[in-house]
């Protein structure tokens, strides 16, 4: 069962507590409700949670990193600021975590690399800094990665092909550099490759 409210509601503050108490809640999405500002209160049922275009403001949230059930997460379109904590990989059950067109910042490590079942990663259109070879390694499931407009660095290393379902690659506007590996070409099911404005050299 799912829950379903969009602009017509003008939600303000945080997701109600009472939430958590709808045993039979699995989907949540709440779209375009500016005065949404985020979740105090876990709702640990949930396997899809998505809040778009709202008006959330931080992702120091650790009620959304108690809801382990999740399987998709987005919360793009905010006014998300600050770091990406962690303790996302306490959602070692997600396959889409989406974050893009927000203003996050800092250094990627090893955010992802227990997120192991993760098959869609947007980060696009943050300021968010790494290797990129850092990010995605150990992702063997990803089918889209989707990167452009940050500041993600490094270069594309052969071992790029152990991701044997990438379909998407979407990475302008870094800062990544060296050449295209043939390994990437080689991936039998990229479909889609947008590299280029890139501030490092080569690529």
């Amino acid at each position: 069962k799912g829950i379903t409210i969009n602009e017509n509601i003008n939600m303000v503050g945080n997701l109600p507590p009472e939430l958590q108490h709808l045993d039979a809640l699995r989907i949540l999405e709440i779209t375009d409700n500016k005065g949404l500002k985020g979740i105090d209160k876990a709702i640990p049922q949930l396997v899809i949670m998505k809040l778009k275009r709202n008006g959330i403001q931080s992702f120091s949230l650790p009620a959304i990193f108690k809801m382990t059930n999740l399987e998709e997460l987005w919360l793009n379109d905010n006014d998300l600021s600050g770091t990406l904590s962690m303790d996302v990989g306490n959602l070692k059950s997600l396959r889409s975590f989406v974050v893009s067109k927000n203003d996050l910042t800092g250094t990627i490590t090893r955010h992802f690399h227990q997120l192991t079942d993760l098959v869609k990663l947007d980060l696009q259109i943050n300021r968010l800094e790494g290797k990129f070879m850092e990010l995605i390694t150990g992702l063997s499931k990803l089918d889209e990665i989707s990167i452009a407009n940050n500041m993600f660095s490094g270069s594309i290393a052969t071992s790029i092909f152990e991701l044997q379902g990438l379909r998407k690659l979407i990475a302008q506007s870094n800062y990544l550099s060296g050449t295209i590996p043939d390994a990437l070409w080689n991936l039998p099911r990229l479909a889609q490759v947008s590299l280029s404005f890139q501030q490092g050299d080569g690529i």
